[in-house]
């Protein structure tokens, strides 16, 4: 299947199954694993700058690796198992992409602003998508957050990893 097939592929499978609950995205496999290794790193830095620098860049280095390995190993399979080449890629481009997720999120903030507002809802629902205090957010606010969040996490969950 030629590059754009790989595209509009997975981003129907997007579209139509987002990112299963049951299935562990790949950012929270890194989470995952950078909270791992920060918990095992931490006892040795004991506050010294220079072993949390040392510390950082060995959590950098091995996130690294680590992406690069996963990069290398889908790469390796898809030319072992040809036939698994085209649903392998995907699978791994529809991961990356974040579509219906965030559509369902910033959906979840309107639908509580319409047609009778609920904006302690509104605030909950807010709070999923955006990193700031919400508890006093009126109407206009909430919508302005909604509408950033969705421009900011569009670039992050649909442009970037198609053209990246």
């Amino acid at each position: 299947m030629a590059g754009w097939g790989l595209v509009v592929a997975a981003s129907g499978l997007d579209w139509l199954l987002g990112d299963p609950l049951a299935w562990p995205h790949p950012v929270q496999v890194m989470g995952w694993g950078i909270s791992r290794l920060r918990h095992g790193l931490e006892p040795w830095c004991r506050q010294q700058p220079r072993r949390l620098q040392l510390a950082g860049v060995v959590l950098a280095a091995t996130m690294l690796l680590v992406a690069m390995g996963a990069g290398m190993a889908l790469e390796w399979s898809t030319r072992r198992w040809p036939l698994l080449a085209t649903p392998w890629l995907i699978l791994a481009l529809a991961s990356c992409l974040a579509g219906r997720s965030l559509r369902q999120r910033v959906r979840a903030v309107l639908d509580r602003l319409e047609p009778v507002p609920d904006l302690p809802g509104a605030r909950q629902a807010l709070a999923r998508i955006v990193g700031r205090d919400v508890t006093h957010l009126g109407r206009r606010d909430i919508l302005r957050g909604a509408a950033e969040s969705a421009s900011e996490n569009a670039v992050d969950g649909a442009f970037a990893p198609l053209f990246w």
